[in-house]
């Protein structure tokens, strides 16, 4: 047996799945939102495992100024242009 994880775009891809489930061709389990928050869990404790040089307040605070600042700057010249 292999199991994929599918992502469902429309009602009638879901549809047909549930037939094929119905029909026991194929069989669905619904992922849990628990399992979806473990998997983030554990992917954030590896990126942050990785980080050896942490920042400070003082680096953060800078960072989204700049950050802001950018975007405050874009948006002012997209509107005097028009």
């Amino acid at each position: 047996m292999e199991t994929l994880r599918v992502k469902v775009p429309t009602k009638k891809a879901k549809a047909l799945l549930e037939q094929l489930d119905g029909l026991g061709v194929i069989e669905i389990e619904h992922e849990r939102d628990d399992a979806s928050l473990e998997t983030l869990v554990a992917t954030m404790k590896r990126i942050r495992a990785g980080i050896k040089d942490k920042m400070t307040v003082k680096e953060v605070v800078a960072e989204v100024d700049a950050v802001r600042s950018k975007r405050y700057a874009a948006s002012r010249k997209a509107q005097t242009r028009r």
